[in-house]
């Protein structure tokens, strides 16, 4: 799930409580009777940084490029003059599981450009691409399994973290021709997902199995302490989002609920679910149904989207916290 200025997809509004907020359900474009639906390849997308290129998982190992061919940022809004519904499509060889667009590299030949996209894969390379032209400008080998989650240092600090199913997350150098740097070891299963903060380049949220919540604290590309563990999920944690001004940590769970954690305090502020009553113990632990499979924050941060597999969308009014 992601933002951009003209394609928002939330509820009006919802309420604070740990009550089900409001909810929206999603349309499949797949016919019931379908003999083909994507299952778990269409995985991620992600919008350039200057917002003229779009970019999103195909399956079966495809990305597909969309952009309007100037600087102008891409309008889902309009009739699509000048759009076509694919631009290019990039062949990585197999299946995205994670990806993001980088900012320029500064004295780099191949990566001085706006359209720098990072490919996670299944089997554990990033590749690094010329979204526009469908050149490799990079290729980063040091995971042993399905690359999770990529996410970019703020600050221009020109450092990539990605998360793995191999329970561990790298620190990777793109202005040094993507040195691996760091391997951070604490997850006890595998890592779903991993974010920087958008204000603090030494502030990193990951996410796992067994429940596992950890916030890092980098004091250079080479050096972190012991992560903080926060506690209150019930089950698998799927996705983790922070808001813009950084203060706040949203993560999603099997346990059908989405946390908002205070980042300094290292305490929850609200719990939401996505069942109403929130499900026992025992219930939320298991396939109930309801697992959150997404989350995320508004740009002007006053509302949280979530996404569950119950083929529905749920907005809160974060405002106040």
């Amino acid at each position: 799930m992601h933002f951009s200025d003209n394609a928002v997809i939330f509820a009006a509004k919802a309420q604070r409580s740990e009550e089900t907020p409001e909810v929206r359900d999603i349309a499949s474009v797949f016919a019931s009777n379908s003999l083909w639906k994507p299952v778990d390849e269409t995985t991620c997308c992600d919008f350039s940084l200057n917002g003229s290129v779009f970019a999103w998982s195909l399956g079966q190992g495809f990305v597909g490029i969309l952009t309007n061919g100037d600087d102008n940022h891409v309008d889902f809004e309009s009739p699509f003059h000048g759009l076509n519904s694919c631009t290019r499509v990039i062949d990585c060889g197999e299946n995205v599981t994670s990806l993001v667009f980088l900012p320029r590299i500064p004295g780099s030949k191949k990566c001085d450009h706006d359209a720098l996209l990072a490919t996670g894969l299944r089997r554990g390379p990033i590749k690094v691409w010329n979204a526009l032209t469908g050149d490799v400008c990079n290729i980063l080998f040091d995971h042993t399994s399905r690359v999770t989650s990529l996410t970019f240092a703020p600050k221009g600090l020109n450092l990539l973290v990605s998360s793995s199913h191999d329970k561990t997350l790298k620190v990777w150098d793109m202005a040094d021709n993507g040195n691996m740097c760091m391997t951070m070891r604490a997850h006890k299963q595998s890592i779903n997902a991993c974010a920087y903060s958008p204000t603090d380049s030494q502030m990193l949220a990951s996410v796992g199995g067994g429940r596992e919540v950890f916030l890092w604290n980098l004091t250079n590309k080479r050096r972190t302490g012991r992560p903080t563990q926060l506690l209150g999920h019930r089950n698998d944690v799927r996705s983790c989002a922070w808001s813009p001004d950084g203060a706040l940590l949203a993560t999603g769970s099997n346990d059908s609920s989405v946390i908002v954690w205070d980042v300094v305090s290292k305490t929850k502020v609200i719990t939401l679910g996505h069942m109403c009553p929130m499900p026992s113990s025992i219930y939320a632990g298991g396939a109930n149904g309801h697992w959150v499979s997404c989350v995320a924050f508004s740009r002007d941060g006053t509302k949280l989207v979530s996404t569950c597999e119950d083929d529905r969308d749920h907005a809160a009014d974060v405002t106040g916290f």
